[in-house]
């Protein structure tokens, strides 16, 4: 073998060693022999009755009254929001504290602008720490003793932080009406700019029909009530956030519906305008506005004419 080849052969290998060592020592500086896999999991799940989630400006609170979760105490809080955050502390897993080269800035940035979590039970704190992340990737909890783990969910790719830096209003509940058959009393709808197609619902011996003698498309109206029944938002909006939207929630909205349930409780939903170009419909709900899916509203944009049998 000639000198040039045992030099290329020799610089081949010294490189891989040095990249094996360059591994070894950060893999080496970012982790232990052996990490508590159940460090932030809870320890009794099912006695949490309050989860308190806080910053340096906002403190969100969820509540469990026996029956159900409300969010500071006002609204009723989006149980399947509030699960997957239950099920988050169950699968995350640290997987290795970060490196020492990094871990005192990592630490600070934590302390700084780091969410902490406080998961309680009859007012005792039954387990508390800092979650922070970079938005998309790493996720970061950190307990008193200050020191950072990167966490992950085995398994899957996910970003853990995710479910922690939800605002407040991602907490509410979404669902508009949430009646069903037992609850319903009737149901009236109003078209400003088309006052003649205005209708009202109400049950008629064992069917639900128009009122004022309309022969009544029942099947046609068995699914928009379904519809009416099942829409939720996908977000609420603060009024100041835009002017475009600002502008269209002083305007006249296009449709009304008001539910009314046995207990002579009522809930109005009112519809702005719907646009073929934008996917987000306004809309204003009792005295919140929320954005909706335009597909999702459109099921609910019948007039009386569309429930009339023709035969």
């Amino acid at each position: 073998m000639d000198q040039n080849k045992k030099n290329t052969i020799l610089l081949f290998s010294f490189l891989v060693l040095c990249a094996i060592s360059f591994a070894l020592f950060f893999v080496s500086e970012g982790s232990t022999t052996e990490i508590d896999s159940s460090l932030f999991k809870l320890i009794e799940p099912n006695v949490i009755d309050q989860v308190i989630i806080e910053n340096e400006t906002i403190k969100t609170e969820l509540k469990y009254s026996g029956t159900q979760w409300k969010l500071n105490n006002i609204y009723e809080a989006d149980r399947n929001l509030v699960d997957v955050l239950f099920a988050t502390i169950a699968q995350a897993t640290p997987k290795r504290m970060a490196a020492k080269s990094i871990r005192d800035s990592v630490v600070n940035q934590i302390l700084k602008t780091g969410i902490k979590i406080s998961f309680n039970s009859g007012g005792q704190t039954q387990k508390q720490f800092y979650v922070s992340g970079d938005g998309s990737t790493v996720t970061y909890f950190m307990a008193e003793d200050k020191i950072p783990y990167v966490m992950v969910i085995p398994g899957y790719k996910v970003y853990v932080g995710g479910i922690f830096e939800q605002d407040a209003n991602a907490w509410r509940d979404k669902r508009i009406f949430n009646f069903n058959w037992r609850n319903f009393k009737e149901l009236s709808a109003e078209f400003p700019a088309d006052p003649k197609q205005k209708f009202s619902v109400a049950m008629t011996g064992k069917y639900f029909s128009i009122a004022d003698g309309v022969n009544t498309d029942t099947a046609s109206l068995n699914n928009y009530l379904d519809a009416v029944s099942l829409i939720t938002a996908d977000g609420f909006y603060k009024v100041g956030e835009s002017a475009e939207t600002d502008s269209i929630s002083q305007s006249k909205p296009i449709m009304s519906i008001t539910v009314k349930d046995v207990a002579n409780q009522t809930y109005n939903l009112q519809i702005f305008e719907i646009k073929k170009d934008n996917r987000n419909v306004l809309g204003k709900w009792n005295d919140d506005f929320a954005w909706f899916n335009r597909r999702n509203i459109l099921p609910l944009y019948k007039k009386r004419k569309e429930f009339v049998r023709n035969n």
